[in-house]
């Protein structure tokens, strides 16, 4: 999500409806540049709180770890990660 912003305690949620090969391909310089949002396809919202669910398992993934296959409910954990940025550790 392009206008993410890291320490806001919000998640930058998009949804991306059904596309296609075609409609993929035409969007892919746009995932660089964040121009992608623009699509008619795609949509954004902000949250601190996440429940997506399905009639089937639906698989999910997140920062490209497989999450298996069920309803997902995710919140944000305020100050609950830490990081080392330039030799200090930042919370």
């Amino acid at each position: 999500s392009p206008d993410a912003i890291p320490n806001n305690g919000q998640f930058n949620i998009t949804m991306i409806r059904k596309i296609g090969v075609w409609g993929i391909l035409s969007n892919l310089a746009g995932l660089y540049s964040g121009k992608y949002v623009k699509d008619h396809r795609v949509s954004s919202t902000v949250g601190k709180k996440i429940e997506i669910s399905s009639q089937r398992n639906i698989p999910g993934e997140a920062d490209g770890e497989k999450l298996g296959q069920a309803d997902y409910k995710i919140e944000i954990l305020p100050l609950s990660l830490k990081v080392v940025c330039g030799g200090e550790l930042s919370w």
